[in-house]
Order: C-alpha cells, then sequence, then structure tokens
C-alpha cells in the first residue's frame, strides 16, 4: 500500500513540475516581442528567377534564441502558399512571373527546433507584367528530342492582331537563349520554335524556362512563361537493333539500349511492346 502510496504522490509532483515548467515557458514566451522585418523586396533576377531580400527590425531585441524567417510565397496558378524557413536575410526561387508576385516574410524565434514566438507578416508584391488581356500564347508545349533539339508549340492569343509576332527564349541555369528558327501561321505570325542544337541537360536538376513575349502595332502583348521539368519532357530515341526470333511456338524480341548523347544507365530505361498479329 505505502509503494503505491508513495509512487501516486510521486507522479503528482512530477505532473506539478511539467505544468509549472509549461507555465513558466508560455508566460517567457509571451514576454518576447517579436519585430516583423523591414525593407522587404522583390527583384526580378531573369526569365523565371525572383530574389527576396529583407533586414531585421533594427528595434528587434535578440534574446538567446535561433533567430530566423518564414518566406511565404503565393502560387500565381493555385493561389496556395508555400512556405519556406529562411535562416539568412535573403532567397532565390524559380517561379512564374507573368502573373505577378505576391510574397510575405516574418521573423521566427526557435529553440532547440521548437517555435517560440513570432512575429506579424510583412508583405511586397510585384504586379502582373502590362498587356491587353487574351493577347499572350495559349496551349505552350515543349518537348526536348535526345538532350540536344528542343521544339516548342503554342497556339496565337485570342485577341491577339494580324501583325502579333512572338519571341520565344529558354533559360536553364546560367545559359539564355533566343528562338532563330519559328514555324509560322498563315498570317506569319510565330507558333512554333525550334532549337537545333541546345545545352539543355535533362539530367539537371535546374528546371527550364521558357518565356515568350511579343510585339504588336495594334496592341500590347502579355507576356507568358511556363516551367518545365527537362526529364519530364524529354522523348528518347527508339530501342536499336530490334531482333524478332520465333522458336516452337514461343516469340523472343530483343534490342539495345537506344543512342545518347550523354550517358544514361540501362535501368533508367523502361521500354513498351507492341504486338500485333497480321494474319
Amino acid at each position: 500500500v505505502w509503494i503505491t502510496q508513495f509512487m501516486a504522490i510521486f507522479w503528482f509532483w512530477v505532473i506539478i513540475i511539467i505544468q509549472a515548467s509549461s507555465t513558466c515557458w508560455t508566460q517567457n514566451s509571451k514576454l518576447i516581442e517579436i519585430l516583423a522585418p523591414v525593407s522587404f523586396s522583390i527583384t526580378i533576377v531573369s526569365f523565371g528567377e525572383v530574389h527576396f531580400s529583407w533586414k531585421q527590425n533594427p528595434a528587434q531585441r535578440i534574446l538567446n534564441y535561433s533567430v530566423k524567417h518564414s518566406l511565404g510565397i503565393k502560387n500565381p496558378i493555385t493561389e496556395r502558399w508555400q512556405l519556406f524557413k529562411v535562416s539568412k536575410l535573403s532567397s532565390r526561387k524559380l517561379m512564374v512571373l507573368h502573373k505577378g508576385v505576391f510574397a510575405r516574410v516574418r521573423t521566427i524565434f526557435e529553440q532547440n527546433n521548437i517555435l517560440i514566438a513570432q512575429s506579424n507578416w510583412t508583405e511586397s508584391q510585384v504586379l502582373a507584367q502590362p498587356g491587353d488581356n487574351g493577347t499572350s500564347v495559349n496551349n505552350l508545349s515543349c518537348v526536348i528530342y535526345n538532350n540536344s533539339y528542343l521544339n516548342c508549340t503554342w497556339d496565337v492569343g485570342k485577341e491577339a492582331s494580324k501583325d502579333t509576332q512572338y519571341s520565344l527564349y529558354y533559360r536553364q541555369e546560367n545559359t539564355t537563349e533566343e528562338c532563330q528558327q519559328y514555324q509560322k501561321d498563315t498570317w506569319d505570325r510565330n507558333i512554333g520554335c525550334q532549337f537545333s542544337n541546345t545545352t539543355i541537360m535533362s539530367l539537371n536538376p535546374q528546371m527550364l524556362v521558357i518565356y515568350v513575349n511579343g510585339s504588336s502595332k495594334q496592341a500590347a502583348i502579355q507576356p507568358f512563361d511556363q516551367i518545365f521539368d527537362p526529364f519530364e519532357i524529354e522523348k528518347s530515341n527508339p530501342p536499336v537493333k530490334v531482333t524478332i526470333l520465333v522458336n516452337e511456338g514461343l516469340l523472343r524480341v530483343s534490342w539495345k539500349q537506344p543512342h545518347t548523347s550523354y550517358l544514361i544507365e540501362s535501368h533508367c530505361f523502361k521500354y513498351q511492346i507492341n504486338i500485333r498479329d497480321l494474319k
């Protein structure tokens, strides 16, 4: 019995200590005044690349906590917020820009990776790029062939005049190229582009930014940009040395890995076989 009473008293004091500690923690966190960052700016560095920077509030009193920042970026397509924890006073992101940029940042205090307190948001934005509605390209689609040939096609904007002329650029990391070979419609407007020799690497983790702007004497053409994963839009060459053997009613099909302009391990390929009886 005395053991049971002792354990009950022991756990009673443990609970009191834990509760007292939590209360003290909460009270301390309430005493911390977290001030929002200042001088929050958004700078468009290049096609699809944005630089966010801010400064710590000069009136902020630094305590014995880890000071970080939470950067929120509103997706212009889905209108959902993406949050990034940043330890510095700046960050660079790759994103679609033709719809503008809306972002916010706030200061957070942490201790042992546990959030102690956070400030209000500081917001900033870059307006959508100018142009008349309905003049930008639609249904932009791009394919990479054998890691060296890029082909992009698009539809002319519904409100684009007959004298509209589009120009396409692609960017991956520090490489930017303007299209020199266009496909045209009956009004001599550019509706497609071919790059016969590019430096695009589909296995490169850097995304591919496609930017299309335009000009017209009758209207201001809205620019349009889209970000592609090179690996997902690459179309490989077909397999080589395909052989078919029939032996005692069994069909055997074999082939060799397709030719590529760079080394790809064999396990990276998957194949599809279509068999049709011609009888």
